[in-house]
């Protein structure tokens, strides 16, 4: 990771907070074309130069869809 895409991804992150998405290393991702767990290490050093806790990595996503979801 670039020093160049570690400030963009402070200045996106800092817009989504204070409850930023569970997910949002996967939306800034997607914004600025780098793999999500780049973006999610990214995430932890922002955090720690903002002297907050670090994040845990989330869970996988549910595999099933909404349709299903609401059959059951």
């Amino acid at each position: 990771m670039t020093k160049e895409q570690l400030i963009e991804i402070e200045k996106i992150y800092k817009t989504a907070l204070p409850l930023p998405n569970p997910d949002i290393h996967e939306v800034i991702g997607e914004q600025i074309n780098l793999a999500p767990s780049k973006v999610f290490f990214g995430i932890n050093l922002v955090r720690e130069k903002m002297k907050l806790p670090k994040l845990e990595y989330p869970k996988r996503k549910l595999a099933v869809t909404p349709e299903q979801l609401m059959a059951i």
